[in-house]
């Protein structure tokens, strides 16, 4: 016997409700919505419009990770303004939306720091990837010479989400260190000994 989703479930119970009273099972529907739509709302970064870190608790399959993080933003905002460092957060967040794939996610995942998860594809189509996206916000933000330090880790036999998003910003960690605008990969190895 098949196992039901969830969703079949309330699918099958509602159409059981909506033939003893339809009135009832329309007002089950209209509550599902709502509770869908407040889901994702709670689930919406508001000043960038893209997604927060509460979208991680919905992912359910990934390849390779990636934290980025704006470089020297402090002294953007301290020089411009926190009106303008809210301009390029958003610009950021346009430009890592318009550069992922529909079945990838990115995220605010703090302050000046995005997420992007990615499905189906291995770091070296990732680093291709990110590399694109700062030369696209050299070119949207050309007055401020906006750079990205980022950590990249992929998923590994075992591993759990959040497991790859430490390592990522252990690797974001590493760029910043290294000077910044840098790309690093993970390296359990290379991680371990730098930590010496």
């Amino acid at each position: 016997m098949e196992k039901l989703s969830n969703e079949e479930i309330i699918l099958r119970d509602i159409k059981k409700i909506e033939e003893i009273d339809p009135r009832l099972a329309k007002a089950i529907i209209g509550l599902i919505k709502e509770k869908n739509e407040l889901l994702d709302f709670a689930r919406i970064d508001h000043l960038t419009g893209i997604y927060n870190r509460r979208i991680l608790d919905s992912v359910r399959r990934y390849s390779v990770v990636v934290m980025c993080d704006i470089d020297n933003f402090k002294n953007i905002n301290d020089t411009y303004g926190h009106d303008k460092g809210d301009e390029i957060l958003k610009q950021v967040a346009k430009t890592l939306s318009k550069n992922i794939r529909f079945d990838d996610v990115v995220c605010r995942y703090g302050g000046d720091e995005f997420l992007i998860i990615f499905t189906g594809c291995d770091e070296k189509v990732v680093v291709n990837r990110i590399i694109e996206i700062k030369k696209e916000l050299l070119r949207v933000i050309p007055d401020l010479k906006i750079s990205l330090s980022s950590g990249i880790s992929s998923y590994k036999a075992g591993s759990t989400l959040k497991d790859t998003i430490t390592e990522a910003d252990i690797a974001l960690y590493k760029s910043k260190e290294k000077g910044k605008n840098l790309i690093t990969i993970y390296d359990e190895k290379e991680m371990k000994l730098s930590k010496r």
